[in-house]
């Protein structure tokens, strides 16, 4: 997918999305002022709101507002980002400089979608997959949580926790290694 969309505009959004697992307001609400090397604070979120139309909001928990430490493949895509398009504002931005509308990211998104020949899906399920890759690569769920905002580890593992097969098993097997390690003489 990464490939395939490394010319578009939104390249750097969604390595993003992938990398860091940020909600699709999160990533429209992102400003260069929240970027400092390799970190990435997450304190706003573009959002739709009948009779008013954009608007600015927190995210979505109290714990939704985090630094998120980015892969350097997110940090080289907003550094080309940032060279191709020197916005001084949001990271994500129309040509006039004005907060990109969830609903035409989610076009762009199903357009995406239809260009690679996969089924159109939400564009949440690049959250999911961010996850989804994170568990199953061996990244303890706390630090799932933390990158994703969830309020609690228990949410994350309510989710994710069919990815970890076999876990139940390794631990059998780790916690009979310490029982039986014969004492040293």
């Amino acid at each position: 997918m990464l490939e395939a969309l490394k010319d578009d505009r939104l390249f750097a959004l969604y390595v993003l999305a992938i990398a860091i697992g940020a909600r699709e307001g999160e990533l429209l609400g992102l400003d260069y002022a929240h970027w400092s090397g390799d970190i990435l604070y997450i304190h706003q979120a573009v959002q739709f709101l009948p009779h008013q139309g954009l608007v600015m909001t927190t995210p979505k928990t109290d714990s939704s507002k985090r630094a998120v430490q980015l892969p350097q493949i997110a940090v080289a895509a907003l550094q080309a980002h940032r060279e191709k398009f020197p916005e001084s504002g949001l990271i994500f931005a129309t040509a006039n400089g004005t907060p990109i509308s969830p609903r035409n990211l989610l076009r762009h998104w199903h357009a995406t979608c239809k260009k690679l020949g996969w089924a159109v899906m939400p564009f949440h399920t690049l959250r999911h997959s961010c996850a989804s890759l994170h568990l199953l690569a061996g990244t303890s769920p706390k630090a799932v949580q933390q990158l994703l905002g969830h309020s609690s580890v228990n949410l994350t593992m309510n989710i994710y926790s069919h990815l970890l097969p076999g876990v139940e098993r390794e631990a059998a097997e780790r916690m009979n290694g310490i029982l039986s390690a014969k004492p040293e003489e």
